[in-house]
């Protein structure tokens, strides 16, 4: 079920990609929040990925990493 979650977002990320401008203040209704981002980033540390599922989920945090980072500015 959380692989389902994390697939479901990095669709999200991709159906995005490029189509939002560049550090805006406010993020649009269907993209995340700082205060998602952070949850989910939290979640992801207090969990255990094991085998093919690590590459996927260490992706899936660097790109949510990114993300909270460019709105945090």
């Amino acid at each position: 079920m959380f692989l389902k979650l994390v697939m479901g977002l990095l669709d999200k990320i991709n159906q995005q990609k490029g189509t939002q401008p560049q550090n805006t203040a406010t993020p649009a209704p269907e993209q995340l929040n700082a205060q998602e981002l952070e949850f989910l980033l939290l979640l992801l540390k207090q969990s255990t990925f094991k085998g093919e599922a690590v590459e996927l989920v260490f992706n899936t945090a660097y790109k949510l990493q990114l993300q909270y980072n460019k709105q945090k500015q």
